[in-house]
């Protein structure tokens, strides 16, 4: 084969690429880091999401370690009964927008995680007085914000539908805790 330049160049680049590839081009596929991570927790009365209670009656608060934090106490309701209690608790989003310090300007949306026995129909229900159950992410509640203020949602109550003549209730028993879901994006299912 006679040597040219067109040969030389592509012998040469032959060698490069070759070379490259059993070197590696500088790229990786996997990277492993430590970080550090400072997570801090508050009360009811002083986080990013805060319950406030508004009946002393059926909703208390706790001491100790749990401070600011609420409890409902619905005990001696009446049987073959279906019990309505208005405006217990607030709830109340104040968490702080990323992209600004002063105020949250995205929209969250709030609903109570779906179990077995609670929800619209069912032994317990959690409502907003103006849209009926937030049980369940199809449920969710919208909370927009003003420039100046943070969102809230105001006389959250419940319904405890006590009727033995119903088998769906039979056997089922109260839950001992509920789960309040704030999510800054729309969640599944969600339709308004």
């Amino acid at each position: 084969m006679k040597m040219n330049r067109r040969n030389v160049l592509v012998g040469l680049g032959g060698i490069v690429a070759t070379g490259g590839a059993a070197l590696s081009t500088g790229a990786f596929s996997q990277v492993q880091a430590d970080r550090s991570v400072n997570v801090s927790t508050s009360g009811d009365g002083s986080a990013y999401v805060q319950f406030t209670q508004t009946d002393s009656t059926y909703v208390t608060t706790s001491a100790g370690p749990n401070s600011n934090q609420f409890k409902l106490q619905l005990g001696s309701l009446n049987e073959d009964a279906v019990s309505t209690f208005n405006s217990l608790f607030d709830i109340e989003v104040s968490a702080p927008d990323p992209d600004s310090s002063d105020t949250v300007t995205a929209p969250y949306y709030v609903y109570i995680q779906s179990q077995d026995n609670v929800g619209s129909g069912k032994l317990l229900d959690i409502q907003d007085s103006s849209s009926g159950t937030i049980v369940g992410s199809s449920n969710a509640k919208e909370i927009d914000y003003s420039s100046s203020s943070w969102g809230n949602i105001q006389d959250i109550g419940v319904v405890v539908d006590n009727d033995s003549n119903d088998p769906s209730t039979e056997g089922v028993s109260y839950p001992s805790s509920i789960t309040v879901v704030v999510q800054n994006s729309k969640p599944e299912g969600y339709t308004a």
